[in-house]
């Protein structure tokens, strides 16, 4: 009975209590509102041109200028111009279009001279090639040749420097000292090419297509040609000489 009782007023209170609304959540998605940002111009188009900007090329310098024409072609077949030398030390000969100065005796010089042409302004060059030569032995040539012992010597080293000089009787000056370049042979056998442009009192030296000394002196103002080798550090050394050309300078040159 009491039972029954109980279970009556529960569900009385029940039905007395006020109903309550539960709202499903909405799962709509709200649209939003876009805002455009204006895209910046950098480089706004324009209707002039802008040329790109150079560069003004300054030529280089002509150091060998005014060539006129060729006063000797030497191809080496014969020696009759040549003060050729043979002896136990000393050898100068000219075989297969080379002349060859092989020397043995230490710290000795070998030279010859040609007996023509006698010059004044010249460009001169001559393909050297050492085939036995070390550290601080000399080859090279001589120009404006007055007498045995009075020129102007340029000369190449087997460690790779050149230097130039004048000697007059016997006494050598210093015109332009030893220093090291690249393109000079440090090895033997090897090949280079020798240049000397001559006008007035002015001597420019070249190892091929390379410029290396200006010299200016009032010495010597003509003379012959020569080549040379010279020991300082070995016993021996050989060296031959092929393809000697020598050209002109207009007479303008002689003021540059």
């Amino acid at each position: 009975m009491r039972t029954w009782l109980f279970i009556s007023v529960v569900l009385l209170l029940a039905a007395c209590a006020p109903a309550q609304n539960i709202e499903a959540p909405d799962t709509t998605t709200p649209t939003g509102t876009a805002t455009l940002t204006p895209t910046i111009v950098w480089f706004p188009p324009t209707h002039t041109s802008t040329p790109f900007p150079t560069l003004e090329l300054t030529p280089t310098p002509d150091l060998r200028p005014n060539l006129g024409d060729t006063i000797l072609e030497e191809d080496f077949e014969d020696g009759g111009q040549w003060s050729l030398v043979e002896s136990e030390s000393a050898t100068s000969a000219i075989t297969n279009n080379h002349l060859t100065l092989t020397l043995r005796q230490d710290k000795s010089y070998l030279l010859t001279n040609r007996s023509t042409p006698f010059l004044g302004n010249f460009y001169t060059e001559v393909t050297a090639s050492p085939q036995l030569c070390r550290g601080a032995d000399e080859y090279g040539m001589l120009v404006r040749v007055m007498a045995a012992n009075s020129y102007y010597r340029f000369s190449l080293s087997c460690d790779g420097r050149a230097k130039v000089e004048r000697l007059v009787n016997g006494v050598a000056s210093s015109m332009a000292p030893w220093t090291f370049h690249g393109i000079i042979p440090q090895t033997a056998p090897s090949s280079v090419r020798l240049g000397v442009w001559a006008s007035g009192q002015e001597l420019r030296f070249f190892v091929g297509e390379h410029f290396l000394f200006t010299v200016q002196d009032t010495v010597f103002f003509q003379g012959g040609l020569g080549l040379f080798v010279r020991t300082a550090e070995s016993e021996a050394i050989t060296v031959t000489f092929s393809d000697l050309l020598v050209r002109e300078i207009d007479r303008a040159a002689s003021n540059q």
